[in-house]
């Protein structure tokens, strides 16, 4: 795949004012293109692809792909990447086809680094040894059972620090395809997805960028993350400064300054503010008095119901809300009334802020604490089935609340009718 420098690409090279500690260290693509390589430093082993196709740095504003003024150390430069003005050094990197490293200080990856994923992070307060192990993949659920003493708990620890361990023991000091690093001070041991875009941030250490070209990672300005994990399609901006932190799948974290968090869609930060009700998960947590759900939820619903009396409109037009919610699904409109979950008429819980009924979380954390699943990804599997039932088990809910409160033995397209004309 690649070729030692001939002695005319070796002359042509210095006269562009480029030198190697050992020219034979430094091997190329079959087509590269000498010309498109200049005022570069060549340190240890380096691997240059084939240069010269235009990469588009903005709409409108294309230049070829090559590198100038840059020290490369160690590291693998793909196909079509651009390398510019590189003020310290690039070291240990892999940089896949079409990625960019523009206008940074430093870039670095040691051999033994774990870019974020040491399997034990996130410890929930000063008081107290639980930890959320991080990887990708973690559910705010899994988060918030991990901060509980139970048997249970310690499995589900134990099979995402085997998950975290796993993903670092692959190579992953990477800058992914189409990646771009760009007006970056320092990044270091971290992992950089394909798509992800970071511009303007000041220090990442220890940090892993889960980007894809469907979900691309976008860190901003004056952001400075250590010891870190990002979702898929996140966004960390605003001079956000996140230490120890596992930010879930599209979330933006802007302005915050948080230490040993989690941050998922049901517990989204914003503006500095992660503090304020439902926007973290820690080992606090949150009193049952104050869960994070929305208004129109059983729980919502239940807590309502012990603050009325008989006869008040409220819980009648809560109702109403959520039936008619339901008779614009397809199920509804076809009059398929009958609950298809035994599951919805009990009690609901919210762990991490993820609605679901206490049967199936109870099922789901016994199954956990008995062994049943054997990896991670059977673990989340099964929580994505309970996501997946959320909404039947909801209208067997309402259903039942629905014939309790009107002293109905079924409903019928008549009864709902009657209710919702109120």
């Amino acid at each position: 795949m690649y070729r030692p420098l001939t002695d005319a690409e070796i002359r042509q090279l210095e006269h562009q004012g480029c030198r190697a500690d050992e020219w034979a260290a430094v091997r190329v693509a079959d087509a590269f293109r000498p010309e498109t390589v200049a005022m570069v430093r060549f340190c240890g082993d380096v691997r240059l692809g084939e240069f010269g196709r235009p990469v588009e740095l903005a709409p409108g504003v294309r230049v070829p792909s090559g590198v100038t003024r840059a020290v490369l150390s160690d590291c693998t430069v793909g196909d079509g990447c651009l390398v510019r003005d590189v003020g310290c050094y690039l070291h240990g990197y892999r940089l896949d086809d079409g990625a960019v490293v523009m206008n940074c200080g430093t870039l670095s990856a040691d051999a033994d680094a774990e870019f974020g994923m040491d399997g034990a992070m996130a410890e929930a307060s000063d008081d107290t040894p639980r930890r959320v192990a991080a990887c990708d993949g973690l559910q705010a659920p899994m988060a918030a059972l991990m901060l509980a003493e139970s048997p249970a708990a310690v499995a589900m620890r134990r099979l995402a620090a085997r998950r975290a361990v796993a993903w670092a023991s692959e190579e992953r000091n990477v800058v992914g395809r189409g990646a771009v690093v760009a007006n970056t001070v320092r990044l270091v041991n971290t992992y950089v997805g394909d798509a992800c875009e970071v511009n303007g941030a000041s220090a990442l250490n220890e940090c892993a960028l889960l980007s894809t070209d469907e979900a691309p990672v976008w860190v901003g300005a004056g952001v400075i993350a250590e010891d870190t994990v990002v979702g898929a399609g996140s966004t960390l901006d605003g001079a956000a400064r996140l230490y120890n932190c596992y930010v879930g799948e599209y979330i933006r974290v802007r302005g915050v300054q948080a230490a040993r968090r989690c941050f998922f869609a049901e517990t989204p930060p914003d503006h500095g503010t992660p503090e304020m009700p439902a926007l973290r998960l820690d080992a606090d947590g949150w009193t049952p008095e104050r869960p994070a759900f929305r208004r129109m939820t059983p729980m919502a619903y239940d807590e309502a119901v012990s603050d009325v009396g008989p006869g008040d409109e409220t819980c009648g037009a809560y109702l109403r809300t959520l039936l008619d919610a339901y008779m614009l699904t397809p199920a509804g409109m076809r009059g398929d009334l009958l609950p298809r979950s035994a599951d919805g008429p009990g009690e609901w819980v919210a762990p991490g802020g993820r609605l679901m009924p206490r049967s199936l979380w109870d099922a789901w954390t016994e199954d956990l604490a008995a062994g049943y699943y054997a990896t991670f990804a059977e673990a989340a599997s099964a929580l994505d089935d309970l996501r997946a039932m959320q909404a039947d088990c909801l209208w067997a809910w309402t259903y039942d609340r629905l014939l309790r409160r009107y002293g109905l033995d079924t409903l019928t397209p008549d009864d709902v009718a009657d209710i919702l004309r109120g």
